[in-house]
């Protein structure tokens, strides 16, 4: 098992929401984690953390930032343990509020970049960092839209797929060098990112699940970090439900 105490953790989209809540069950572990957030928010959760919590602004969809980024942890700490890909949720301005054709092409290509081309570029970074390091372990956050079709999240669905695939592809290629990857796919969490799809889906959500209840991030990041510490060596390239049953339908 990875000694977190000792690790060095790479969490996106740390700023808020899931990605603040692995970022503090990492950092209550002894991890030395970088928060990273696009928004300004990755000061605040670094500040709230203390010591060990270095906040990193960049934009997961750009690859010069992604790049610079990792380049920027590479020269401070020399290594990486854990990768956290968290940054995303449902972005643009009407895209989880309208049927596919009026979906603009403008917030199709934002939900792509931000959910699925964000996740690629930061393995590209990350991966030789944690090849020089001897491992490590990369944890992508997909969703059960994946293969569950909710309303209006038909760009959402898509990328998260994507992130599935890439996941599973980089355990097989990888893990020969002592690097998992796995994809956990949270149900419906309680998140601000999530605040207004869920006020206008509320009631059908909890509906559709078996709990009748939704996540807290808290719950997603106890398993994020079960993955992070390496807790079943062979679990790699798996695709992890934490969705209140609702796959079970």
């Amino acid at each position: 098992m990875r000694d977190l105490s000792r690790a060095i953790a790479v969490v996106t989209g740390a700023g808020g929401g899931i990605g603040r809540a692995i970022a503090r069950r990492l950092h209550a572990e002894g991890t030395t984690v970088v928060i990273l957030d696009v928004a300004g928010s990755e000061v605040q959760t670094a500040a709230e953390l203390g010591a060990r919590a270095w906040p990193l602004r960049a934009d997961v969809s750009s690859a010069r930032e992604m790049a610079a980024a990792f380049d920027t942890v590479r020269a401070r700490f020399g290594r990486l343990d854990v990768l956290c890909n968290v940054a995303g949720g449902l972005v643009g301005t009407q895209v989880s509020q309208v049927p596919l054709h009026e979906l603009s092409e403008q917030d199709f290509d934002r939900m792509l970049a931000v959910n699925l081309k964000g996740v690629y570029l930061c393995m590209k970074y990350a991966l030789p960092l944690m090849l020089d390091s001897g491992g490590g372990a990369i944890i992508n956050m997909a969703s059960v839209g994946h293969s569950v079709v909710a309303p209006a999240l038909h760009a959402y669905s898509a990328a998260k797929a994507g992130v599935v695939m890439l996941t599973k592809s980089v355990a097989v290629d990888y893990g020969p060098q002592n690097i998992e990857a796995n994809a956990i796919c949270p149900g419906f969490v309680e998140t601000p990112a999530a605040k207004g799809y869920l006020e206008l889906h509320r009631e059908a959500l909890l509906a559709a699940t078996p709990t009748r209840r939704i996540a807290q991030p808290e719950e997603i990041a106890e398993l994020a970090v079960f993955l992070a510490r390496g807790g079943c060596r062979s679990m790699t390239g798996a695709t992890l439900y934490a969705d209140n049953a609702l796959t079970c339908l």
